[in-house]
């Protein structure tokens, strides 16, 4: 089993030696409870499974600590499930890639915590979610033109920096959002979810540190 996360993270992205692969987007905007599972340990819970049907099972049937999409996939296919302290939603791929894009805000769950409802009511989302909405954009455009899934396809998305306000690949450069936090893009993974599975992770933001290859 392979966990990719941040220095003394229990790990957030992952692939096992069946090639049932996770990887996780936060959601701040949806419902969370302290009686849940962190996201760390569903995360493992996908990867001690076997088949997609179990990994998906087991994200549907576990209490959720925080709001957080799961991207599921396998040698089966992928599913895509955001949850929350309420429930589990599913989003189905929408072009013709059968492709599925998640960033940091939610496009299904109606679980939704009072201030974000009073945001969006007000047409005044937050700046977190307008850079999440700007990075879904350019994810799903890049991908619409893409001619077919490949590895370096999905490494190029991951190292773009289209959008200077709002770059895909983000190394708290000046005049980004959230620089002044020091934030950026600790790690970037691709998958190859098949009989022998792969796993291709930039350790630190991949428009400046290669990918490398671990296989099992």
């Amino acid at each position: 089993m392979f966990l990719v996360g941040p220095a003394g993270g229990l790990g957030f992205n992952g692939l096992n030696s069946r090639g049932i692969g996770a990887c996780c987007n936060g959601m701040l905007q949806v419902s969370s409870s302290p009686t849940g599972l962190p996201v760390a340990c569903v995360v493992r819970g996908i990867l001690q499974q076997t088949t997609l049907e179990d990994a998906v099972s087991f994200v549907r049937k576990v209490p959720h600590a925080s709001g957080q999409n799961y991207l599921v996939g396998s040698p089966e296919g992928i599913v895509n499930l955001e949850c929350s302290a309420q429930g589990v939603a599913e989003i189905a791929p929408d072009n013709r890639l059968g492709a599925l894009a998640h960033t940091n805000h939610p496009l299904r769950t109606d679980d939704l915590v009072t201030w974000y409802r009073e945001a969006l009511d007000a047409d005044a989302p937050p700046a977190s979610v307008v850079n999440s909405r700007s990075r879904l954009s350019s994810v799903q455009r890049q991908i619409g033109a893409m001619g077919k899934a490949t590895v370096k396809g999905f490494q190029e998305i991951l190292r773009s920096r289209d959008d200077p306000a709002h770059p895909i690949c983000s190394a708290g450069l000046p005049g980004e959002l959230y620089s002044e936090y020091g934030i950026m893009t600790f790690a970037a993974t691709v998958m190859e979810l098949s009989a022998t599975p792969r796993l291709h992770v930039a350790l630190g933001p991949p428009d400046r540190n290669p990918f490398h290859t671990l296989g099992f």
